[in-house]
């Protein structure tokens, strides 16, 4: 191990077990000390803050233990490094989840309004669907009266009854509404299809955010 100690009289880097305190806190070289203040005799005033003292005081450093000292503070300092560059990763990737996290919610509302609005066009449509069955019925049970009896003059008012005299071709009428009721029944089926594939998208996101809510919280258990 490498010492930093000088001694302020001679400059030179002080032996560990060779080094004299005096009261003001500073430090010399044994050498130094004899030479001065035993051998000449000099005035006890420290050479760099003019202090005056009784006599030194003689350290002794364990080399080895100074040694163990700074290892295992260089190994503590290296592991808090490692430590804190954990941590920053684990900081950015949970960051990283939650955006993605957040935008598989926001996803996942914009589905659900989408399935909403499936769902209303699809009711919809079946109930002009059922509409269109009993004004199909209607107009069929009011076409058997005119065929087998004479009509009366409140039904000759009626606007069906006069849409059917305008246009008798009973094979026409039936052919525009079975038309009209195939193009609602296909638009209901292409609905319902749109509807089924916007649910099962949805349930994928959902399962999505589960995993990685639950991936997120293992982590925090883990740290």
């Amino acid at each position: 191990m490498t010492f930093n100690f000088t001694c302020y009289v001679c400059l030179d880097q002080m032996n560990p077990n060779n080094m004299i305190a005096i009261s003001c806190g500073h430090v010399l070289c044994g050498s130094c000390y004899d030479t001065m203040y035993i051998r000449r005799g000099e005035e006890r005033v420290c050479g760099l803050c003019r202090h005056r003292f009784g006599s030194g005081l003689k350290l002794f450093l364990d080399e080895g233990t100074t040694k163990t000292s700074e290892t295992t503070y260089q190994g503590t300092s290296t592991n808090d490094y490692l430590n804190l560059e954990k941590i920053k990763k684990l900081e950015k990737d949970l960051e990283t989840e939650k955006c993605i996290t957040e935008s598989l919610e926001f996803e996942l509302k914009e589905k659900q309004l989408e399935i909403i609005e499936q769902k209303t066009i699809a009711l919809a449509l079946q109930r002009e669907i059922e509409d269109n069955h009993e004004k199909i019925n209607r107009l069929s049970k009011k076409i058997s009266e005119i065929e087998i009896k004479p009509t009366p003059k409140k039904v000759v008012n009626d606007p069906d009854y006069l849409w059917l005299s305008n246009d008798p071709d009973e094979d026409r009428i039936e052919i525009h509404y079975k038309q009209e009721h195939d193009n609602k029944k296909n638009d209901l089926k292409i609905s319902n299809n749109k509807y089924n594939n916007e649910k099962k998208r949805f349930n994928e996101i959902f399962k999505r955010i589960v995993k990685r809510k639950g991936k997120e919280t293992g982590e925090c258990y883990e740290g």
